[in-house]
């Protein structure tokens, strides 16, 4: 029973093959196909003809293809493909062909099937025959990297920063190096800042009333001489610790015996004095009154750079013979040639704090001097 099934399928089977199923037009159709006695519509294509009824069987053309008119031809037409010189001017649908335009700039010279070509409007002679140039026909030709302007004049892409449409092509290939420019102004702005703080820096320095903004003076050893004659430094005091610093005590002399601040050291006076033959040497009633307390000394020569104290007693009319004398007869410390030395320009004439706060002054030391009169003011209760 099955061996007989089985021939009956294959008997089928191959009618269905030699087309008696296929040619069949068999309804309901697919929403694609339609069937017709003479043509296809616009938009159609004839597939085949039905045997039983030898009506026309339709359908629809597929993508980016087409039937303008009714026919009969067995396959749509392809719609066209627009080149990169041209646009689309309408869109392919199965009944309508794409149409495509030459871009702006540009003319159709010849339109033949499969074969068109747009050019620039600069090569129509005849203006009749490009009216899309509309009056550019027959202009100067510019080359690469130049656009047309307003007034028909060729002009540089790169100059005007490619502000025409027609430069775009150039631009993409040599691009306007603006990164350049910023990165040149971000290290001017740069610079300029730097240079703005730090000349507000300087006016700080220059206006404050603080020693400390304005001397910039490292502090020396007590025990070290300066090294204007290259001269051996003094040994440390004892039990010293290396690099320590040595405050000694205002109304001290180092290397002298400790007394009170108004107390008046006459032998040191006619000691130093009678080595010096220019200068007449004060009597005892003299130089209690023209001495000036030691506190008041000290005070003074804390407030000038030790680099610059040379400079402020030749300001003070003080020689360099007699600051030698004192450096070779005066013994102790730097600290201690100091305080001689400026005790022997107080024996002077005409020795004031006037003086000392003018020559502070042209010395550019504007903050020590302020610092002076403070320091001298708080003295002066202390020696009261």
């Amino acid at each position: 029973m099955s061996q007989v099934f089985m021939v009956f399928a294959l008997i089928a089977a191959s009618l269905c093959y030699s087309g008696d199923c296929l040619d069949k037009c068999s309804r309901p159709l697919p929403d694609n196909q339609m069937l017709t006695t003479t043509q296809c519509l616009a938009g159609y294509y004839k597939k085949r003809t039905c045997p039983d009824s030898k009506e026309i069987l339709c359908e629809k053309c597929g993508k980016d293809k087409y039937t303008e008119f009714n026919n009969t031809v067995y396959d749509c037409m392809p719609c066209n493909v627009c080149k990169t010189n041209e646009i689309i001017k309408s869109e392919c649908t199965n009944q309508k062909n794409r149409e495509c335009a030459c871009k702006a700039g540009l003319y159709l010279s010849y339109d033949l099937p499969n074969l068109r070509n747009c050019e620039n409007c600069t090569r129509c002679k005849n203006c009749s025959t490009c009216p899309e140039c509309e009056g550019n026909c027959g202009r100067e030709i510019c080359g690469i990297g130049l656009f047309r302007d307003q007034m028909g004049k060729c002009q540089s892409c790169a100059e005007h920063h490619c502000i025409d449409k027609s430069c775009e092509s150039f631009c993409h290939k040599v691009p306007v190096p603006t990164t350049k420019w910023i990165m040149a102004l971000v290290i001017i702005l740069t610079i300029l800042l730097l240079l703005g703080h730090f000349a507000l820096f300087c006016f700080v320095c220059a206006t404050s009333k603080r020693r400390e903004l304005c001397r910039w003076a490292p502090k020396k050893y007590v025990n070290e001489r300066p090294n204007d004659h290259d001269e051996v430094p003094l040994n440390t005091l004892p039990d010293q610790p290396a690099g320590q610093l040595i405050y000694l005590p205002k109304n001290m002399i180092p290397g002298s015996v400790v007394k009170d601040p108004g107390t008046i050291d006459l032998d040191g006076i006619r000691q130093t004095t009678a080595s010096l033959g220019d200068i007449k040497e004060p009597t005892t009633a003299e130089a209690e009154k023209e001495m000036w307390p030691a506190p008041v000394l000290y005070t003074i020569i804390r407030q000038v750079p030790v680099r610059r104290w040379k400079e402020f007693l030749r300001l003070l009319s003080l020689t360099d013979d007699q600051m030698e004398r004192v450096e070779l007869e005066a013994r102790g410390s730097y600290l201690e040639l100091q305080y001689q030395m400026l005790r022997l320009w107080t024996q002077m004439s005409g020795a004031c704090l006037e003086n000392i706060y003018s020559t502070l002054h042209y010395m550019d030391l504007s903050g020590c001097a302020e610092d002076l009169k403070e320091n001298l003011q708080q003295l002066q209760g202390t020696l009261v």
